[in-house]
């Protein structure tokens, strides 16, 4: 399991066999989540929000899809990806609680190594 911008990003740049093929199983799987902000006893506020506003820029977002590949946080940004935002929101699933962390681990396991 791996995040799939991640992966194509891999794929890409050849550390990732070349064959290998990447999808979003049908029982669902966690995604997303990358977070960026600024601590409360930052000694900077003002730059550190800067910044953010720079990453987060719609020119800053397509050079990171195009360099990393990374999956824009924007919806208004618009990149070509492997996996459309339609499969995502169908086959995606909101994080789980830990307790829940083996049985999907489980579930990956039977559900798609295992076949």
């Amino acid at each position: 399991m791996a995040w799939d911008d991640d992966s194509q990003a891999a794929l890409t740049n050849g550390t990732l066999f070349a064959r290998a093929k990447m999808y979003i199983p049908a029982f669902g799987l966690p995604g997303g989540g990358d977070t960026a902000g600024v601590v409360k006893n930052a000694p900077n506020k003002a730059g550190a929000l800067l910044f953010l506003d720079f990453l987060t820029s719609p020119e800053m977002q397509v050079l990171m899809n195009k360099t990393v590949g990374s999956i824009p946080a924007r919806t208004d940004v618009t990149v070509s990806v492997d996996h459309p935002e339609e499969v995502r929101a169908k086959n995606g699933v909101a994080w789980i609680p830990a307790p829940y962390k083996s049985l999907l681990t489980q579930d990956f396991t039977k559900n798609v190594l295992l076949k």
